[in-house]
């Protein structure tokens, strides 16, 4: 009796497997043409988009870099915060070799 319970279940198993399998009927009515535009990205959207994050995060670094310079940075201002006139400043001097600078301003 055990095999005979055990052979109508393979049966039933074979059955809704076979009916997975089955291979629908279908058939191509029209052929896949590509559209004429893409839909997405959209191009200017993004382009704009990005134009504005550029602008956006240019200016956070530009800030960000102002804010995290120490110091006085003019004449001026170190005039205005010591109250006193500038007897003297040490000039900017280029990357440059120092002979090189003695050749361009000999008077340096």
């Amino acid at each position: 009796m055990p095999i005979r319970i055990f052979s109508v279940q393979f049966i039933a198993l074979e059955s809704r497997q076979a009916a997975q399998n089955s291979i629908a009927q279908a058939q191509i009515n029209d052929n896949a043409e590509p559209p004429q535009s893409s839909s997405w990205p959209n191009r200017p959207l993004l382009f704009l988009l990005s134009l504005i994050a550029g602008f956006g995060v240019g200016i956070a670094v530009i800030v960000t870099q102002d804010m995290l310079v120490t110091g006085m940075r003019s004449i001026d201002e170190v005039e205005s915060e010591l109250g006193v006139p500038l007897i003297a400043a040490i000039p900017n001097i280029r990357q440059d070799h120092p002979a090189d600078i003695v050749v361009d301003k000999p008077t340096s």
